[in-house]
């Protein structure tokens, strides 16, 4: 990610104080903090593929000890009766060290189309180098476990400190996989939301 915010252009002559530096460091990092973006939609349909819906790009050597990520992915979901989802948030893509996980969850025993969906990871930085370490907490807000429109709750979080290499760079993603493939299992991922705290 590129700084978002127009750099000071320094005067020839000028003295540099630490109170100028720091207001500069402090603009840059304001920008990139509240940095948001979005993504196009990404469907999981008629598959059993632990599929990418999310995907924020962290870097190399970006993170440093605190750093947190953001990561949110909300939309629609379609099944056929019980059918099984799981969530996965993982550091280094697809394949990478999975952070966390949710399910198998089953959904309501009623089939139901275009129920709300809403994932969010929240990842932070434990120490960095080549055996950096991480922790990730991973939550849902649901409302298609039940018929009807009963809202529900899911948090799951790592298992003590993940081990992942902060020189590298590491996609964290936040994927999608169905236990049966069918047309009717179905969930768009409508946006992507990520920030850099």
């Amino acid at each position: 990610m590129g700084i978002l915010a127009v750099p000071r252009t320094w005067v020839a002559g000028e003295v540099v104080t630490a109170a100028l530096v720091n207001a500069e460091l402090r603009d840059q990092f304001q920008a990139l903090r509240n940095a948001v973006n979005s993504s196009a939609s990404t469907t999981v349909a008629n598959t059993t593929t632990e599929t990418v819906v999310a995907v924020y790009s962290i870097p190399a050597a970006q993170a440093a000890v605190g750093s947190i990520y953001r990561i949110t992915a909300f939309g629609n979901i379609s099944f056929l009766a019980s059918a099984q989802i799981t969530w996965r948030l993982r550091i280094g893509g697809v394949t990478g060290t999975t952070l966390a996980t949710m399910g198998p969850t089953t959904a309501s025993g009623t089939g139901q189309t275009f129920k709300e969906l809403h994932v969010r990871g929240n990842v932070v930085c434990l120490s960095t180098g080549g055996s950096g370490t991480w922790y990730a907490d991973f939550h849902e807000l649901r409302n298609w476990t039940q018929a009807g429109s009963v809202g529900e709750v899911q948090l799951a979080s790592s298992d003590g400190a993940i081990t992942r290499d902060t020189t590298a760079a590491n996609d964290l993603v936040i994927t999608a996989q169905w236990a049966a493939a069918s047309a009717s299992n179905t969930l768009t991922a409508r946006q992507l939301v990520e920030r850099f705290v």
